[in-house]
Order: structure tokens, then sequence, then C-alpha cells
């Protein structure tokens, strides 16, 4: 006879789709940044980490980050179409 799991184990178990590693990004995530959002402004504007299901961009150049922040739920929606459980994107110019 099999015993239930503990309540916590339970929970982990069945969010491992919402959990993620600090600061570690799939190599793919990357790669299809770089094609939704072409090679100049993937150059300025640089994926960092997920964080509850949140992208997290360092883009220091001002006018980039103004047209990102323009495009944040369609580049959302883009990510996710390509697999990535995404809801929004965070741009920062803070290092």
């Amino acid at each position: 006879m099999r015993r239930p799991l503990p309540r916590s184990l339970r929970e982990i178990l069945n969010n491992l789709d919402t959990l993620e590693a600090p600061n570690l990004l799939p190599p793919a995530i990357l790669t299809a940044w770089r094609e939704i959002v072409g090679s100049f402004v993937a150059t300025h504007a640089t994926p960092q980490r997920i964080d509850q299901r949140t992208l997290h961009i360092h883009c220091p150049d001002p006018i980039v980050r103004a047209e990102l922040d323009l495009r944040r739920k369609e580049l959302a929606e883009q990510l996710r179409a390509r697999g990535f459980a995404l809801t929004d994107l965070h741009l920062s110019g803070r290092s």
C-alpha cells in the first residue's frame, strides 16, 4: 500500500511547471528571443532570468526599452506560442 505524499511535496510535484531556477535560462529562450525581436534589438536587450513566469530583460538603451515596453504583451504571447510559460516581460536598464 502506498503512503500519500506529504502535502508540501505533493504541491511541489504538481507545480513543477511553475518553478524556475533563479538566473538559469534555457538556451532555447535566447534563440527564440533573437528570432522574435531581431539581432539588433537582441544585442541591446538581453534576457536575464525568469521569475514567477515573467521574463526579466536587461536593456540599457532607453529607446529600445521603450519600444519593447510597448510590445511587452505581444512579445510574451510570441514566446508562449513557442512553448515558454511566460505571462509578462519586465524591462530594466540597470545592471
